[in-house]
C-alpha cells in the first residue's frame, strides 16, 4: 500500500520553502483553490488536485510555490484573471518572476520545465473556448509556452505574434530593473488583440487535472514541446529526473528514514532527519543579506577595502581609518572545505545562534556552488560522538538542516579523538580546507599539533576558528589554537559573524 503524505507535514515543509524563497519570515502556504494570495498567506493547489504520479505532484507543488514566493519577493501585482487587463498582467508578472527567480535560483530550473510540461498539458485546447476569451487564451499558451493547442484564424494568429513581441520586450525591460514596463505594456497588448481592458475572461481551467493520466514518457515528450519556451532555461535537459535533494524533501514527508542513526564511519553517524523543528535555526534575514554581500564571488570578484580606491565610505572610514575606500578585487575562493563544528557542553548556552550562524553560512556557500562538507562532535559518556551534517558529495537541503538542528550540545573538546575518528572521512573527501569551530582547548595539545602537522603534508589547508563570549575571550582562545600549527586561525565574539569570517577564509 503507498505511503500518505501528511497534509501537516506538506503544509509544514512548503511553507518552509515559500519563507525561504521570498526572504519573508511570516509567510506561510495554505492548500486551497483560492489563485489570489492575501496577506502573508500564499495558497496553492493540494498534491491531490495535481496529476500525475505522487511525487510528480509534489515536483508540481513545489515548483508553484517557488513561483508564487518570487513573485511576492519581487512585489508583483496579484490582479485577478477574471478579466483582461488582469489575465495579461499576471501573464507577464509570471515570466518575469520566473526570469528574475533563476538568476538566484538556479536549481530550479528543471523543476520549471517539469511543471510546464504538465501546465502544457492543463492548457485548454482553444477549438473549446469561444469568443473573446479564445485569443487570451492564445496569447497565454504562445507566450508562456511558445506554441497554441487547436486552431485560430490567420488574423488573430498575427495579433498574438505581435503581442507577444510587445510583452517580451516588457518584460526584458522589467528584468532589467524598470517595473513599470510591464504594466505599461499591457494596454498595447489588448489593443493587438482586440480586447476591452474590462473584458470578462471566464476561462475556468485551473493549472491542474486530476483526470489526466500522464507516464514518463509522456511527461518526456511533453518537456521537449515546451524546451524552447522563453521561461524555461534551456540548461535543464535532464528536467524529468529530479535532483536528489527534491527526492529527499519528498521523502520527509513521507516519513522514510532514509539513513537516520546510520553508521558512516566508526564513530560517525547521521542523525535523524526527518522530525526536526529547523525553524528556530533559520534566520532569514542573515541568510538573505549574506547571499546579497555574496552574490558576485560567482564571477569570482568582490568588494574589498583598502587605503585608496574610486570610491570613498564613510561607515567604513569611521570602523577603519586606515580602509575607508571600496575597491573590486579579483576572488579565487576555495571549491573544497570541510567544516568541523564543536557542539561541546560549552556550547549549550548559544548553540541556537551558533547554529543560526552555521546554517546561513552553508546557504551561501551552496548557492556559491562551493564543494563543502559539514561534521560536528561532542561526547557523550566520555566517548567521542562525530556526526555527518553534510557530506562533501551530497547537496545542501532541508534534511541536512534537520541534522544540524538535532544535534545537543555536550561533553568536553577531545579534539585529538575527534581528528582521530575523522580520519577515514578525510581520507576518503581530501578537503583542501579542514576548518575547525571550537570555543575550547584540546585535552591533547601535543597529539592535535602533530596531526595538524600530517595534514598540512598531505596538502590539506588547515585552519580554525576560536568562539569567545566577548573579544579577550576569542582572542586568547585564537592564539592558543595558532600555537598548535594552524595555517589560518581567526577569532569571533559574535556568533553571526561566522559565515563572513569563513568567507574570507575562502577568498583568501
Amino acid at each position: 500500500m503507498p505511503r500518505q503524505v501528511s497534509t501537516s507535514r506538506a503544509a509544514e515543509i512548503a511553507t518552509f520553502l515559500a519563507r525561504c524563497w521570498s526572504a519573508q519570515r511570516n509567510v506561510r502556504v495554505s492548500f486551497g483553490q483560492s489563485s489570489r494570495n492575501t496577506g502573508d498567506v500564499i495558497y496553492t493547489e493540494p498534491m491531490e488536485s495535481l496529476s500525475g504520479r505522487p511525487f510528480d505532484r509534489y515536483r508540481q507543488m513545489r515548483a508553484n510555490i517557488w513561483l508564487s514566493a518570487t513573485k511576492r519577493r519581487l512585489g508583483s501585482r496579484g490582479l485577478s484573471s477574471d478579466h483582461a487587463f488582469g489575465f495579461v498582467l499576471n501573464a507577464l508578472e509570471v515570466r518575469h518572476a520566473e526570469l528574475v527567480g533563476l538568476r538566484e535560483w538556479r536549481g530550479m530550473a528543471g523543476e520549471v520545465i517539469f511543471n510546464y510540461a504538465f501546465q502544457w498539458t492543463y492548457r485548454p485546447i482553444l477549438n473549446a473556448v469561444y469568443g473573446k476569451p479564445r485569443i487570451a487564451e492564445a496569447f497565454l499558451q504562445s507566450f508562456l509556452f511558445d506554441d497554441i493547442k487547436g486552431e485560430i484564424t490567420e488574423h488573430q494568429l498575427e495579433s498574438v505574434g505581435r503581442a507577444c513581441k510587445i510583452a517580451k520586450g516588457a518584460v526584458g525591460d522589467a528584468a532589467g530593473g524598470n517595473r513599470d514596463a510591464m504594466n505599461g505594456s499591457v494596454p498595447q497588448i489588448l489593443e493587438e488583440l482586440e480586447l476591452d481592458p474590462f473584458a470578462t475572461i471566464p476561462i475556468a481551467f485551473p493549472w491542474s487535472r486530476p483526470d489526466i493520466a500522464m507516464n514518463p514518457d509522456d511527461v518526456k515528450k511533453s518537456i521537449t514541446k515546451i524546451s524552447g519556451a522563453v521561461g524555461a532555461p534551456k540548461d535543464a535537459a535532464n528536467a524529468e529526473t529530479a535532483d536528489s535533494s527534491v527526492r529527499g524533501e519528498y521523502e520527509s514527508l513521507l516519513g522514510v528514514r532514509t539513513d537516520a542513526g546510520q553508521a558512516v564511519h566508526d564513530g560517525i553517524s547521521t542523525p535523524p532527519a526527518e522530525d526536526a523543528d529547523i525553524s528556530p535555526i533559520y534566520d532569514y534575514d542573515l541568510i538573505w543579506r549574506l547571499k546579497t554581500k555574496f552574490r558576485d564571488w560567482k564571477s569570482k570578484w568582490r568588494e574589498a577595502r583598502a587605503a585608496f580606491g574610486d570610491e570613498f565610505d564613510a561607515e567604513s572610514y569611521i570602523e577603519d581609518p586606515a580602509s575607508p575606500f571600496f575597491v573590486d578585487s579579483r576572488s579565487e575562493s576555495s571549491a573544497d572545505l570541510m567544516m568541523l563544528l564543536d557542539h561541546s557542553s560549552s556550547i549549550a548556552a548559544v548553540q541556537t545562534k551558533y547554529k543560526k550562524a552555521t546554517l546561513a553560512l552553508c546557504e551561501v556557500l551552496a548557492q556559491l556552488s562551493t564543494r563543502f562538507s559539514v561534521y560536528a562532535f561532542s561526547t557523550s559518556e566520555k566517548s567521542v560522538v562525530c556526526w555527518e551534517i553534510k557530506r562533501a558529495s551530497q547537496k545542501w537541503d532541508v534534511v541536512c538542516a534537520r541534522r544540524l538542528a538535532q544535534i545537543a550540545a555536550n561533553g568536553s573538546t577531545p579534539l585529538a579523538q575527534v581528528y582521530s575518528t575523522m580520519r577515514p572521512v578525510l581520507d576518503a573527501e581530501r578537503p583542501e580546507t579542514l576548518l575547525t569551530m571550537t570555543d575550547g582547548e584540546p585535552s591533547d595539545a601535543y597529539a592535535v599539533r602533530s596531526f595538524v602537522r600530517r595534514m598540512r603534508k598531505t596538502g590539506t589547508r588547515m585552519a580554525a576558528l576560536g568562539l569567545g563570549a566577548d573579544v579577550l575571550q576569542a582572542t586568547g582562545i585564537a592564539e592558543n589554537l595558532k600555537g598548535l600549527g594552524y595555517e589560518r586561525v581567526l577569532a569571533v565574539s559574535r556568533l553571526g559573524d561566522i559565515p563572513s569570517k569563513v568567507l574570507q577564509v575562502l577568498g583568501e
